[in-house]
């Protein structure tokens, strides 16, 4: 048997990333938790309303209060942090820078297929798609064309 090879069409939509172009590096906290996440309201409500990253950590979409947290998931902060150079993650303890290559081994060390998974991430991004945790679907990913408040998931 065959398979049938899925083929997701490039989105007709403004591509997400230059949205980032203009603003200046994100500030996050890596928590003792080993959770990133962004305390700044302008910034998270940026990050959040131009390229829906994260979800606030009480109200589990768009953070509603304002001093509730964005979480960013590891996809999505090393994906700013590596590709789009636009977070900064210092750890809680101690406000010292947390290298790039030290994010990489932990959250390989929290999910054994990150790098895979992380290369899916990174597609559907480029290709201009908001991929975002599937785990209540019983996936890896769900991927939006705009975003979660615009469409259902494909």
């Amino acid at each position: 048997m065959t398979q049938k090879k899925v083929r997701f069409p490039k989105t007709k939509q403004k591509q997400l990333d230059p949205l980032l172009e203009n603003i200046e590096k994100i500030g996050g906290v890596l928590s003792i938790e080993e959770i990133v996440y962004i305390t700044n309201k302008e910034s998270k409500d940026y990050l959040f309303e131009n390229t829906f990253c994260g979800k606030g950590i009480l109200s589990k979409s768009q953070p509603r209060l304002p001093y509730e947290p964005l979480q960013l998931s590891p996809f999505e902060a090393f994906y700013l942090i590596s590709e789009l150079k636009k977070l900064h993650v210092v750890y809680e303890e101690t406000n010292e820078t947390v290298p790039s290559q030290t994010l990489w081994d932990l959250f390989s060390q929290q999910n054994q297929n990150f790098s895979a998974k992380y290369g899916a991430y990174r597609y559907f991004r480029k290709k201009g798609w908001v991929p975002k945790s599937g785990l209540k679907f019983a996936s890896d990913f769900v991927i939006y064309q705009k975003g979660p408040s615009y469409f259902h998931a494909k």
